[in-house]
């Protein structure tokens, strides 16, 4: 495997820890605490970071391929 293809995949594993760690305080009482602007934001940094996951994924399967 190639250094970048590793760099990709740490990234990527980064991302779904901070991911989860973000869902959970979705799902938290100190999020329902927050002004409503700061949980829409939360919610769209959320879908931003499942989307961005979303490529890197798409990425390392091409890995495969090459």
């Amino acid at each position: 495997m190639k250094e970048f293809e590793y760099r990709v995949i740490s990234e990527k594993n980064e991302l779904v820890e901070k991911l989860s760690k973000l869902k959970d305080f979705i799902d938290s009482q100190t999020f329902k605490a927050l002004p409503y602007e700061d949980r829409i934001l939360l919610i769209d940094q959320k879908y931003m970071m499942q989307r961005y996951a979303e490529v890197l994924v798409r990425r390392i399967e091409r890995f495969k391929n090459v």
